[in-house]
C-alpha cells in the first residue's frame, strides 16, 4: 500500500463512521494505548520472539496493525495467561 492508498483508506474510515481527524487520532492513540508490541507481549507470557510472531502469524494470538507494527491487546495477553498456552 503506498503513500496515496494510505491517505484513502484513512478518509474512506473518518467517512464511514463520521469522525473528525482529531477524533481518529485520539481514537488511535487510545488503542495504540491498550495494545502492546509483539516483544513486549513475548516478555509477558515468557516465550521467544520467535514463538510469538509465529502464534500471530497462524492466528494462535489475535493482533491488530497500527501503521507499520503489529500489536497485541492487553486484554487478550492477560486472558492468554489466565487461561493457559494458547
Amino acid at each position: 500500500m503506498n503513500d496515496q492508498q494510505s491517505f484513502a483508506a484513512v478518509d474512506a474510515v473518518l467517512q464511514a463512521n463520521n469522525l473528525t481527524p482529531a477524533d481518529y487520532i485520539a481514537a488511535r492513540a487510545e488503542l495504540a494505548d491498550e495494545a502492546v508490541t509483539i516483544q513486549v507481549a513475548a516478555r509477558a507470557l515468557g516465550v521467544g520472539l520467535r514463538t510469538m510472531e509465529r502464534w500471530v502469524s497462524v492466528g494462535r494470538i489475535p493482533s491488530i496493525r497500527i501503521g507499520a507494527c503489529r500489536r497485541i491487546r492487553k486484554s487478550d495477553i492477560q486472558k492468554i495467561i489466565q487461561e493457559g498456552t494458547p
